[in-house]
């Protein structure tokens, strides 16, 4: 292989290491032999580093190389991939995550074919044991304003080169602040619509709010994404884009009152925190119910089921009737 390999496969990880050979021998049965891993390990105290070891030892043909540092949090260990790519194209994975035996190849022939600055596949999510759960499918057509999380895409390593990605300081969707900010910055984006990559939801990456009040907060969290939008819309001159960025603003909107539903204790309480949230969302987006993206039969870039949901949500708050419903949704039959 040479020095600069088409692509590095980024893996963050920490005290992950119970997973890392099911990550590890996936990459192996890739035909597609054009790449580098690059292991970033976050300061794990389990064992991860000697299996890592292992795997270089016994795997003398894969370029792996691991880089260690000290304990940052994941927004950090991203960021250390980033800065020791090599690749043209960098994929980021989780180390509790794995590649389809062709999603290197795949991604790959629609880069080489496109010479788009992101490529963005399908993923299917997973529970603990592996089964599927859902298919997170690309719309056609898609946008890349749609699609946030960091899987199965390949990300141009220059442009994270040529520009300061900083390290959003406890916001709480990473994914969505480095994403939205790197497609602010790339010029065009390809879609792959084929399963290229597996995203496992166990009980130490599921995030679980019991209280309104913990570190894991969804009002703050809508509040950071509603902010952090408001301001890259800005320097989105695209109209159909910015469109698609208050879509996405409606969406974390519609997430955190059903979450806050089942959370709350009273509908008293639910209504107050929501109506904080409503009144944060109406400074900045004074028609949000009415966005133009909220769309049930025409294409909106979003999937089918995600565009329903938006859809029913908008129309009950466009007659006062969304927090009552989401309150009556969330408690029928005593269940909490």
């Amino acid at each position: 292989m040479g020095t600069e390999p088409f692509i590095t496969v980024g893996i963050a990880s920490y005290n992950y290491a119970r997973f890392l050979p099911r990550a590890f021998e996936a990459i192996k049965r890739q035909e597609f032999k054009d790449y580098e891993v690059l292991y970033c390990d976050d300061g794990s105290t389990d064992d991860s580093v000697a299996v890592i070891q292992s795997f270089i030892r016994d795997n003398p043909e894969m370029d792996i190389r691991l880089v260690q540092g000290e304990n940052g949090g994941v927004v950090a260990n991203k960021k250390r991939i980033q800065q020791n790519a090599r690749g043209t194209y960098v994929m980021l994975c989780d180390a509790d995550d794995w590649m389809a035996d062709d999603c290197l190849e795949t991604l790959a022939a629609e880069a080489r074919r496109t010479g788009a600055d992101r490529i963005i596949g399908e993923v299917v999510l997973t529970d603990k044991d592996g089964n599927e759960v859902r298919r997170l499918d690309v719309a056609d057509p898609s946008s890349k304003w749609m699609h946030t999380l960091w899987h199965g895409c390949l990300y141009r390593t220059q442009v994270f080169r040529d520009h300061d990605f900083r390290e959003p300081r406890d916001f709480l969707s990473d994914d969505y602040y480095f994403i939205q900010t790197y497609n602010l910055y790339c010029k065009d984006a390809a879609f792959v619509r084929k399963p290229v990559f597996y995203n496992c939801a166990h009980g130490d990456n599921a995030t679980t709010v019991l209280t309104l009040n913990g570190r894991w907060n969804p009002g703050k969290n809508f509040l950071q994404v509603l902010e952090f939008t408001w301001e890259l819309s800005g320097k989105v001159e695209d109209q159909d884009a910015r469109q698609v960025l208050e879509y996405q603003v409606i969406k974390f909107y519609c997430q955190a009152l059903l979450t806050v539903a089942k959370a709350a204790d009273s509908y008293q309480e639910f209504r107050a925190y929501a109506g904080g949230l409503h009144d944060a969302l109406i400074k900045r987006y004074p028609r949000y119910a009415w966005c133009p993206k909220i769309r049930l039969f025409a294409p909106n870039y979003d999937r089918s089921y995600g565009k329903r949901g938006v859809w029913a949500m908008m129309c009950l708050d466009r007659v006062g009737l969304l927090m009552p419903a989401l309150w009556m949704g969330s408690h029928r039959r005593g269940e909490r």
